[in-house]
């Protein structure tokens, strides 16, 4: 249901006003990157709205002072998406919208409408590789590219979308990575309490390396190529590897993965926990870190995430992952689908001794400052003014 009451009509001169539009607020990039701009939005002084089906992050979103609005904008529906177009025009005019920006085709089709029915900025963020397999997945995604500016979230995800689309006016286009919170994942903001207690959930054994692989549990992350590799590593030395994310709607697939590691023999080195609350602590007691995906990915959260923990990363060179790590200096790229190559650098980086792991740990936490949440923020609410600049005077300065 539309909760129109839950926000107050705002009057014609109150500050800048920036509707963000999303399928639904479950944990995910998109939404991670919402409440940040949310966040930077009201800490410069402007109004921040944001518009899903809901979820669990939504009380986190509220927390930032922004409002949320529900509205079934994850519905691929037609007959939906015209019906959210016409409440989001009624929306736009309530709350004095200045500008509205969306992170999803769906809702992006009904905004699509609204903003040329009210005269209002566009702005779209594309936040992934879309596979568009026939002429009609191909129209669908186009959306993103009708914006006023697009986003996209990495050089991988802009090349190909340009690419995909010859038509894409690249003067519109621009590249600002996603950025995450670098002093959230610090090695000396996680206590060592926090890891003992983490520890000790997870039953880890002292003494033995650990590897860890982070991320939703589904067939496109590469579990069983990395279950391969391991069946190679394990030959000559012992460690503990642990699957760690949500297996929401992948349940079935949780379980093949469970008999996959009885089938090769890996039932004592291999372990899949669920998901984690706690991941700067997941990461400090983690040796390497891995992250192996059979799809393309539009970016590489994983792998900013570890490097800004001071942790060796090891990555597929697929997507835009080889754009986030440094081969050889802050982790490794290896052939994608190659399970030889990917136990080759897993050895490697647990062979690393202390001086090596201390060095390798200050040049990943150097180059990970170019995907901080503060640059994206900027950079992101630069692109605001582009579009608002002379129709309205800035709450911030930039």
């Amino acid at each position: 249901m539309w909760r129109r009451r839950a926000l107050r009509p705002v009057s014609r001169d109150s500050s800048i006003t920036v509707l963000q539009i999303l399928p639904s607020f479950d944990v995910g990039g998109a939404e991670v990157g919402t409440i940040s701009i949310a966040q930077a939005l009201i800490e410069h002084g402007a109004r921040a709205l944001v518009i899903s089906n809901g979820g669990r992050l939504t009380p986190k979103l509220e927390a930032t002072g922004a409002g949320h609005i529900s509205l079934p904008v994850h519905s691929k529906n037609p007959i939906d998406i015209f019906r959210n177009s016409q409440k989001l025009i009624q929306i736009i005019k309530d709350h004095k919208v200045d500008l509205v920006h969306a992170r999803s085709r769906a809702p992006a089709w009904s905004a699509l409408r609204a903003c040329r029915k009210t005269g209002t900025p566009f702005v779209t963020t594309v936040h992934g590789a879309y596979r568009n397999t026939n002429m009609f997945r191909r129209f669908y995604s186009s959306v993103m590219i009708r914006s006023d500016r697009t986003i996209m979230i990495s050089r991988f995800v802009d090349h190909h979308i340009g690419k995909t689309y010859r038509n894409l006016n690249h003067a519109s286009v621009r590249v600002i990575e996603r950025g995450i919170n670098l002093s959230h994942f610090a090695p000396e903001s996680v206590t060592a309490l926090r890891q003992i207690q983490l520890a000790k959930v997870w039953r880890l054994r002292d003494g033995e390396p650990v590897i860890l692989m982070p991320g939703r549990i589904s067939r496109s992350k590469g579990h069983e190529m990395l279950f391969h590799a391991l069946k190679i590593l394990m030959a000559d030395r012992s460690f503990q590897c642990l699957i760690v994310g949500a297996d929401v709607d992948h349940e079935r697939y949780r379980d093949s993965l469970v008999r996959k590691i009885k089938q090769l023999g890996l039932e004592s080195c291999v372990h899949v926990t669920g998901p984690c609350m706690d991941m700067p602590a997941a990461y400090m007691l983690s040796d390497v870190v891995v992250q192996c995906p059979k799809v393309a990915e539009g970016f590489g959260r994983v792998a900013v995430e570890a490097q800004a923990a001071g942790r060796p990363i090891v990555v597929s060179d697929i997507g835009a992952l080889p754009d986030v790590v440094q081969h050889g200096q802050t982790g490794w790229v290896v052939p994608s689908g190659d399970a030889g190559q990917l136990a080759s650098a897993l050895g490697t980086a647990l062979d690393l001794n202390a001086q090596q792991r201390t060095d390798l740990a200050m040049r990943a936490q150097a180059w990970v400052k170019n995907f901080s949440v503060t640059k994206m923020q900027q950079a992101t609410l630069s692109v605001y003014a582009e579009l608002l600049r002379g129709k309205k005077t800035l709450a911030w300065r930039l």
